[in-house]
């Protein structure tokens, strides 16, 4: 369960910044959230890779193998990490204490990204318990399949001929197969810039104005503060206040996390229309179309309406434009957002003519600004302040979330004289009593739960298919592997040599030494034949600032297996002629046998194990 939960989460997870993309959710006010959202990523890789090494099957251990060889790929890195997986030897009870805290140390610094994810998204919401938890957090690694030791005691898992990789190894092992592990660095390291840097990525249209706060008419109520989708909105000390009432505040919006959604101007108490200013001004607005044009544009619609009883239809700018609302008896007043209209306004417009009010906002799920529909909704039912006054018929206006509004304005076209129970609108045009206001979806039918339940079928299957298949090999059948590795020291590039007189006369006696000898070290050298054909050969420089530190090597053969004969040279020191150390053998390979090539001093000099 474990295993296919995680892959569930690569899927979703993919499909989540898909989708995000796709609707261009990436800068402006969601800049924040997706710069935030792709390191939970590369979190979600890294704890997949020491999930893996834990299993320690035959996946595990061509993840570990893999991820180290890549990791070595980097330039300032010393002794090759694959050394440590060299052989069963090797690898001890030490290495996978370090396994368990990378995979459960990633997933708790994973839990605090998610955390920091969500920092600008008041009312942030999980997914419901009827359409099930939410999956495990940890991901399949992207260590490549395939294991060539066992560790003493530990168990095979998936066997020695291969193992499922699961959908994340799937995509990394086919990565690291087609090419080399410096291209794989190119490949990850250009994707990551490219999700990050796309939030700078200049946009084709203007970011609309943010909201504006007007101090004369703002009094501290904190309605824009709770109800911003974003928390762009905070309250500081009023300037009007500040000498003799203290404890008065003042709405202030942040430039950068506003998205323009006119949500807080639908909760300030100062926007009712039945103000009798001329010019109607509230504490907090949008400038491009406040409060004041929306009243306007109220006014001036019912009065050119040709119709004897008009119908107000306040569209958000976000849904999919309804023919429906072009008949010649609809009055339609575009808003930024459905949440951004005064409930008072509904009362405004039947006062001034109207047979009905519509409120279209956007499909459930699919609000550009989050909450717009369901707080509008909140306010309409009176479970949010400002609400609407229960005076106001409620059968004279309805709420539909979508693009099918035709029912709603043949029932509000009839609701002169129609008195029946107050109703709201289903998105897909069922209408429901409105006594049931909390309630905002339709009884669920025997149909939508089979329906429902194909689907989570489907999607599982899905995830069984991939999690096993395709099946990956450690190596093709009848081929065996030789790893040449080594770390050695060369020798000094020069001869040591006395000091001169005057070095003497520039060191006080007792900081006088016997000899100076050079620190840099000569460069390491090594050639390999194989059936008398050259398969490497490779100069490594030493390492260290000073160039006085070991030169390391590691590369893999992958030779058909059968009888190989194999000759290694070796050269540590620059001021000799020829090679140094060199060793010759015939060695009969099994098939997935593995032969590492080493060079220790102690056991003279190049050896095969």
């Amino acid at each position: 369960m474990h295993r296919y939960a995680a892959d569930a989460l690569v899927v979703l997870m993919g499909l989540h910044a898909l989708r995000e993309w796709l609707h261009g959710r990436f800068a402006g006010h969601h800049g924040f959230s997706w710069l935030t959202g792709v390191p939970l990523v590369v979190f979600a890789f890294t704890c997949a890779i020491g999930g893996f090494w834990l299993n320690w099957d035959a996946l595990g251990q061509y993840s570990a193998l893999a991820t180290a060889e890549w990791l070595d790929a980097l330039p300032w890195l010393g002794a090759p990490l694959a050394r440590n997986f060299l052989s069963a030897d090797a690898v001890g009870d030490r290495l996978f204490s370090l396994f368990v805290f990378v995979h459960l140390g990633v997933a708790l610094l994973m839990t605090f990204g998610l955390w920091f994810h969500i920092q600008r998204l008041p009312r942030a919401r999980g997914a419901p318990a009827a359409h099930g938890g939410g999956p495990d957090r940890h991901v399949p690694g992207p260590g490549r399949p395939g294991a060539y030791h066992q560790r003493p005691g530990g168990r095979r898992g998936a066997g020695a001929g291969g193992a499922g990789a699961g959908l994340a190894a799937a995509l990394s092992a086919s990565l690291a197969g087609a090419v080399s592990n410096t291209g794989a660095w190119v490949l990850v390291v250009g994707a990551l810039s490219v999700l990050l840097l796309l939030p700078a990525w200049p946009r084709a249209t203007p970011g609309a104005p943010v909201a504006v706060v007007d101090p004369a008419h703002c009094s501290g109520c904190r309605r824009c503060v709770d109800d911003c989708p974003y928390a762009a909105i905070t309250m500081v000390a009023h300037p009007h206040f500040a000498l003799g009432k203290p404890g008065h505040a003042l709405a202030q919006v942040d430039a950068e996390r506003c998205a323009s959604c006119g949500i807080c101007a639908g909760a300030c108490p100062s926007s009712t229309p039945f103000r009798s200013l001329a010019q109607l001004v509230t504490g907090i607005d949008l400038p491009q179309l406040p409060v004041h044009r929306l009243r306007q544009q109220l006014r001036t619609g019912l009065q050119a309406s040709g119709a004897t009883r008009p119908i107000v239809a306040f569209a958000c700018g976000q849904a999919p434009r309804a023919p429906a609302l072009q008949a010649h008896d609809v009055v339609r007043i575009e808003l930024a957002c459905a949440g951004q209209l005064p409930p008072a306004f509904i009362e405004y417009a039947l006062r001034d003519g109207a047979a009905g009010v519509l409120i279209q906002g956007c499909t459930p799920g699919e609000c550009a600004f989050r909450d717009g529909p369901q707080l509008l909704r909140e306010r309409m039912h009176g479970q949010r302040e400002p609400h609407l006054r229960p005076s106001v018929p409620r059968q004279r206006w309805a709420q539909v979330d979508g693009a099918d509004l035709r029912d709603a304005l043949d029932r509000l076209r009839g609701a002169a004289t129609t008195h029946g129970a107050p109703f709201t609108l289903h998105p897909r045009g069922a209408v429901m009593n409105a006594s049931a206001a909390t309630a905002t979806r339709r009884p669920v039918t025997v149909g939508a739960w089979l329906g429902q339940a194909v689907l989570y079928a489907l999607f599982a299957v899905f995830i069984g298919v991939f999690s096993h298949w395709p099946v990956y090999h450690p190596l093709p059948p009848g081929d065996a592997l030789i790893k040449i590795s080594f770390t050695h020291t060369g020798k000094p590039v020069g001869d040591c040599r006395p000091l001169t007189e005057e070095e003497k006369a520039k060191l006080p006696p007792q900081m006088r030494p016997k000899q100076i000898c050079p620190r840099e070290r000569s460069p390491v050298s090594i050639e390999v034949d194989i059936n008398g054909q050259r398969v490497l050969q490779r100069t490594a420089e030493p390492s260290g600032l000073k160039r006085d530190g070991s030169s390391a090597v590691y590369q893999r053969l992958q030779v058909p297996a059968g009888e190989q004969k194999i000759a290694v040279r070796m050269k540590d020191d620059v001021r000799a002629a020829g090679f140094t150390a060199q060793r010759e053998a015939t060695i009969t390979l099994k098939p997935s046998q593995v032969l590492v090539i080493d060079y220790n001093a102690e056991k003279g000099g190049i050896v095969f194990q």
